[in-house]
């Protein structure tokens, strides 16, 4: 199953004419949470916070088009986003190695306080 695929690796994203999720990277993970036993790096108020925000990510209709939903790590913060995933991303694309400003173009982000101050 794609899933099962999807979380045995780590993924990176592009953005050229769609969202794509391709192999190697890590900028792009599956839209879930995972939970862990209370401990000093794990709250209860973290535990709390993921339940919450699975439950919220469980009510999101699947896509009609067969997309994934998915957290693409810009250097902007997190975006939910619906990506196809491919066996590479298109040439071309922008993607999280791009600047800030041009990911926050290409994704259409918005209120953000300054891409430049997030530049990597």
């Amino acid at each position: 199953m794609l899933s099962n695929m999807l979380n045995d690796t780590l993924h990176s994203w592009g953005k050229s004419a769609d969202i794509t999720c391709g192999p190697t990277g890590g900028t792009c993970a599956m839209a879930s949470f995972a939970s862990a036993a209370i401990s000093d790096f794990y709250t209860a108020a973290l535990q709390d916070a993921t339940t919450q925000m699975q439950a919220i990510l469980n009510t999101i209709t699947p896509d009609p088009n067969g997309r994934e939903l998915c957290f693409l790590n810009t250097k902007n913060g997190l975006l939910l986003a619906w990506a196809t995933h491919r066996t590479a991303i298109p040439p071309g694309s922008v993607t999280a190695n791009n600047h800030a400003n041009d990911i926050a173009a290409a994704l259409g982000l918005v209120n953000l306080e300054s891409a430049d101050a997030v530049q990597a």
